[in-house]
């Protein structure tokens, strides 16, 4: 998997920050959940 096809830039979504691709959910979301000892699990039913 590439990372493009994780996290996305578009200065229509969010203000240009980095989102996770093909949501509008911000990259910094998923980044605090990971931190936080969250479960990718868990993020794809949240998202």
């Amino acid at each position: 998997m590439h990372l493009d096809q994780i996290v996305s830039c578009d200065s229509q979504v969010i203000n240009g920050s980095l989102f996770i691709a093909g949501t509008p959910v911000p990259a910094k979301i998923l980044i605090q959940h990971l931190t936080a000892g969250d479960s990718l699990d868990i993020l794809t039913v949240a998202f």
